[in-house]
């Protein structure tokens, strides 16, 4: 299910609304619209209430993997039936037969309103204004499921890849960490930049942040952050970092300090 956090009291609540229980990925559009995606669906709440795309009725939008906010559209990651976007009502498609590299898409990101990054359960690949371009083989990226991508102000992209660890890849030059250079495992479940443009990842067995040169350990006083699977990861304005795991908490980091939020009983499936 979807629940939101109130800080100020430190209470989970449930939000009614999404046609399924499943949730996968969240996000927000340019008119401040959310949209909500799961293994059933997705439904966009707006000014005028929920709006449903049950997968029984829109087989696009069965098993829905992520979605990103994109220059006035929505991108839609599948895992089967390929990758989209939303666009001013409209939707559009991209499967293998129009050079998609894998149907099962697992992330997405819009560099620009003419470059798109792709990451599947068989690589990476690249849609922009001349093509497709896949990266599987000869860009020494790691060949893997792309689990989450992200782009920090320099360009670089940085690529979870499965069991793999991060790939950093910029104009050819690619460089791949592991915990040798302070990841805290290979297995890298989420990605995420702060407001200061630090890229963040977060794994089995805890979380790391780029100094520029390697990974640094994020290490909490009381916390020991090596204990759990983190699932997700975000940000805030004023400097927390909210880390979801796969055991019914989520954490929440600020500088030296950190706060458990426990969600409520009964909660389905205790992944965050």
């Amino acid at each position: 299910g979807l629940f939101t956090w109130v800080s100020d009291i430190d209470s989970v609540f449930h939000v009614p609304g999404p046609s399924f229980t499943g949730v996968n990925s969240v996000a927000f559009d340019d008119d401040g619209a959310l949209w909500v995606g799961g293994d059933d669906g997705i439904s966009v709440r707006g000014e005028r209430g929920w709006v449903h795309y049950p997968g029984e009725k829109y087989s696009f939008f069965e098993r829905v993997k992520e979605l990103c906010n994109g220059t006035g559209r929505m991108w839609i990651a599948t895992y089967g039936n390929g990758c989209g976007y939303m666009e001013s009502g409209e939707l559009r498609v991209f499967t293998k037969a129009d050079s998609l590299l894998d149907d099962r898409v697992i992330s997405v990101l819009e560099q620009d309103d003419r470059t798109a990054w792709i990451g599947t359960a068989g690589g990476l690949c690249r849609a922009d204004g001349y093509g497709w371009h896949s990266m599987r083989y000869g860009s020494r990226i790691p060949v893997g499921a792309v689990e989450d991508i992200v782009i920090d102000e320099r360009g670089n992209l940085f690529l979870a890849i499965a069991r793999q660890g991060v790939a950093r890849y910029n104009l050819g030059r690619v460089t791949v960490f592991g915990p040798a250079e302070g990841l805290p495992g290979f297995e890298i479940n989420a990605l995420s930049v702060d407001s200061t443009g630090r890229v963040w990842a977060a794994g089995k067995a805890g979380a790391s942040y780029f100094d520029g040169s390697g990974w640094i350990p994020v290490t909490v006083p009381g916390t020991d952050l090596s204990k759990y699977n983190f699932l997700s990861i975000c940000h805030d304005f004023v400097g927390n970092t909210f880390l979801g795991t796969d055991a019914g908490r989520m954490f929440v980091v600020s500088g030296y300090s950190c706060l458990e939020v426990a969600l409520p009983q009964g909660f389905p499936a205790l992944m965050v």
